[in-house]
């Protein structure tokens, strides 16, 4: 069987530079002619590896996810302190960024800039995305009440679903204050919520003894 001439370029780069570029330009912003300057590619190159500009995407989300987001899931089962885990969950999750500029999160990006009535299916992979962030942050949730570290005032859902909109939030709001209050005071406001909640498990566990 005779072989195709090798491939002169490196896929995971690649595909690394288009992620780099929908994650500052977001998916509608960026033209195909961005993606073929960013990777180094050619229309055809680009179009027989990857695909239209959609797969493309769809192809940089899963690169994010693996690289940038699954650490993190991994973190939150660490250690003897699920809420000492979910406390450095967020603020990891908060300070992450790829360069000196502050760019937000690939899949908060994806949220601001896609239309569920024009794209259904790319909206409701990008909505999963940030369903399956729930669900991580709702077990920890789970076991830090379980491990009589959180107060169940609020549902652990709830609580998890505050959690991820609010730090989407922040990485939104640090695209255009990188430095700014608002950006600041939400994350101070996520940090007051789990001591606050701490604070009321450690109050019921010292009455009982």
């Amino acid at each position: 069987m005779t072989r195709g001439p090798a491939r002169s370029y490196d896929r995971n780069h690649a595909l690394e530079r288009a992620m780099r570029v929908f994650w500052r330009r977001g998916y509608a912003a960026t033209s195909m002619r961005e993606l073929r300057e960013a990777t180094g590619l050619g229309s055809r190159s680009l179009y027989e590896e990857f695909g239209n500009k959609r797969a493309l995407f769809r192809a940089a989300l899963a690169l994010y996810r693996e690289r940038s987001i699954l650490p993190l899931y991994e973190r939150l089962r660490r250690g003897d302190s699920p809420l000492a885990a979910l406390r450095a969950f967020v603020l990891r999750f908060a300070a992450m960024r790829p360069s000196d500029v502050r760019l937000g999160c690939l899949v908060g990006v994806g949220m601001a800039q896609t239309v569920r009535g024009e794209d259904r299916a790319l909206a409701d992979e990008i909505a999963a995305l940030a369903e399956e962030m729930r669900d991580r942050i709702e077990e920890a949730v789970r076991s830090a009440v379980d491990h009589g570290e959180l107060d169940p005032l609020l549902p652990p859902t709830e609580l998890a679903a505050l959690l991820v909109t609010t730090l989407q939030g922040v990485h939104l709001a640090g695209r255009v204050r990188p430095e700014g209050s608002l950006r600041e005071d939400a994350l101070a406001a996520a940090a007051h919520l789990l001591e606050g909640l701490a604070t009321g498990a450690d109050a019921r566990l010292g009455s009982a003894g």
